[in-house]
């Protein structure tokens, strides 16, 4: 065999670890951008506020135009 020569086996072993070191370094790369960008961040605070029933609505409910609507602590005609 030639000097140098490498087997196809030995070529493909080379390959894989080198595909695997890659995606390792990604998926860290990955983690450590964990943070979410500030928009996401305030549409996670707020959404509940358009479109859930928060924990100070205390579960008061009424049905204007036939949605369900909540109805805060300390309304009038409360």
């Amino acid at each position: 065999m030639p000097e140098g020569y490498v087997s196809p086996e030995a070529r493909e072993e080379a390959r894989q670890k080198l595909a695997m070191e890659q995606m390792a370094a990604s998926i860290a790369r990955d983690f450590e951008k964990e943070k979410l960008p500030a928009w996401q961040e305030w549409w996670i605070r707020h959404i509940p506020f358009f479109f859930g029933n928060r924990a100070w609505y205390k579960g008061k409910t009424t049905f204007i135009g036939g949605h369900e609507v909540a109805i805060p602590p300390g309304a009038p005609g409360k």
